[in-house]
């Protein structure tokens, strides 16, 4: 219906409340995978504010409830559910609580305890990195190093969220050495362009590099590059897309279309509910939010993990 035009992000919105009450965290769950949609698409620096408000009244009380740590008593519903709202509230949300917690699981994962929790370490590893800095990023490139396990290695290159511009520099480059296979390497280029609103020094540094990501990257999938960089309902992002792209030849033009397309749609929608957004959020513009903190930045000295 929001898609169509025949509903208002408003009472989009109204509904994804209303569901919020709900006690079944599958309900719940189907929320927060929606709020997440709706905060990495057509929520922009303006709104963003009002939308971490928005997010941190919803979400905060399951996260009191369920807590960071897997339980005995779970059902298998909370199990699932964990992983997405430590997730969606740390990534949306500046709830200092979280983001703490969130970066001492980090560090456990990272020094490859294995009592870990695999599917709440992935969450908490790129709420760390959203959040981190360089020291950060540097921890998390010296532990895939360090270790043979090739699934901990495959889980840590999928947490490559960082958003501080000198990690982002060095993630770039780490993909592009011999300790990433061809296979992976564009995995964390793709999540870097996901992760980050603006895409400027993005396409500085693939435009500087692009012989040789292209040559690294496994055939069948470099044509695909303009759909792993793609504007992400941004029409700044869509125009250096467009740019990038035009000047690489024809392999690359059936999937830049797509990612033209999808870009302009969800501008599109994005332009038709600026107004009612605005307006919805208005209620959220002054809310405290309900950890009453300063929003932080992790680094890797204050996130020793407690108890030694």
């Amino acid at each position: 219906l929001l898609d169509a035009g025949r509903a208002s992000i408003a009472d989009h919105f109204r509904a994804l409340e209303a569901a919020s009450r709900a006690e079944n965290p599958i309900v719940f769950l189907t929320v927060l995978e929606e709020v997440k949609t709706i905060g990495e698409t057509i929520i922009d620096e303006q709104t963003l504010p009002m939308f971490s408000n928005y997010v941190e009244a919803m979400v905060t009380p399951w996260f009191k409830r369920i807590g960071m740590q897997t339980r005995m008593d779970d059902s298998d519903a909370i199990i699932r559910l964990r992983p997405r709202l430590i997730r969606t509230l740390g990534q949306f949300s500046d709830n200092a609580e979280l983001i703490t917690a969130a970066a001492d699981l980090a560090m456990q994962y990272l020094q490859q305890q294995s009592d870990v929790d695999t599917n709440l370490a992935l969450e908490a590893l790129r709420v760390t990195a959203i959040h981190g800095d360089d020291s950060v990023a540097r921890q998390y490139l010296d532990a895939y190093g360090r270790s043979d396990d090739i699934n901990f290695k495959t889980t840590l290159l999928n947490t490559m969220y960082f958003t501080d511009p000198v990690s982002v520099t060095r993630v770039l480059e780490f993909s592009q050495t011999d300790q990433v296979s061809s296979g992976d390497s564009l995995n964390p280029i793709y999540l870097l362009f996901y992760a980050n609103k603006v895409h400027t020094q993005l396409y500085g540094w693939l435009g500087e590099n692009f012989d040789t990501v292209l040559n690294k990257a496994p055939d069948g999938w470099r044509s695909y590059l303009p759909q792993m960089t793609g504007g992400y309902c941004s029409a700044e992002n869509l125009e250096l897309t467009l740019d990038f792209y035009a000047q690489r030849g024809k392999r690359f033009q059936a999937a830049l279309a797509k990612a033209a397309e999808d870009s302009r749609n969800c501008l599109s929608l994005k332009s038709r509910q600026q107004q009612a957004l605005q307006d919805f959020f208005s209620a959220y513009r002054d809310v405290a939010t309900a950890s009453g903190q300063e929003p932080i930045a992790i680094a890797a000295e204050s996130w020793r993990p407690t108890g030694g």
